[in-house]
């Protein structure tokens, strides 16, 4: 197909989807701001990124938190978020694997845990299980991005 087809071809797929005659395709994700993640129907999913104001986690950014340095595993693995309802009234949006490195500790595996308390609002942290169980509590995320 040659460049010029290819560039109408772009074209007429994005008036269809300004127009609604076909949807967006799932490949580009949605975002969704903190106080919409708290509804089970959008989990488990593929996390594409994290905003936390100007700053954003994804494959290619990381992110800083005091002498923690967040980013996605080596690996390769795409994190993935779940959603979990212990008691009524609270909720919590779990993110993992990530990998969390530190000068002392090295690199260990971790995740971002959104915590929805009620009537006591968003708290926000990430744990290193490998670093005794150690619970650093973190702005929470302006949005996210799910797949």
């Amino acid at each position: 197909m040659k460049a010029s087809h290819v560039g109408f071809a772009a074209s007429c797929l994005m008036i269809a989807m300004a127009l609604g005659l076909i949807a967006p395709p799932d490949c580009f994700g949605a975002e969704y701001g903190i106080d919409a993640l708290n509804s089970s129907s959008l989990y488990p999913a593929k996390l594409q990124s994290i905003r936390f104001g100007d700053y954003t986690l994804d494959s290619a950014h990381n992110v800083i938190f005091g002498s923690w340095t967040i980013s996605w595993p080596d690996n390769g693995t795409q994190p993935v978020a779940t959603y979990t309802s212990p008691m009524i009234n609270q909720a919590n949006i779990i993110v993992s694997p990530l990998e969390c490195r530190n000068a002392v500790a090295g690199g260990v595996s971790c995740s971002i845990m959104i915590n929805f308390a009620g009537s006591n609002g968003s708290h926000c942290f990430f744990t290193t299980p490998g670093v005794g169980q150690q619970v650093n509590f973190i702005n929470c995320p302006s949005s996210v991005n799910l797949q």
